[in-house]
């Protein structure tokens, strides 16, 4: 009982743990495109 319960948190939690870990990593590839997007326009303006 309290080991299937224990399991069931276990699996909750890491469920968790992957979603702010995708978030974060959409996070990071939008602010790269912005940043390179922002360089390539200065480079080109310049």
């Amino acid at each position: 009982m309290y080991k299937g319960y224990e399991n069931i948190v276990g699996s909750i939690f890491m469920e968790r743990k992957r979603k702010r870990h995708d978030i974060h990593e959409y996070t990071n590839k939008k602010i790269n495109l912005s940043l390179s997007y922002r360089i390539t326009r200065s480079l080109s303006t310049s």
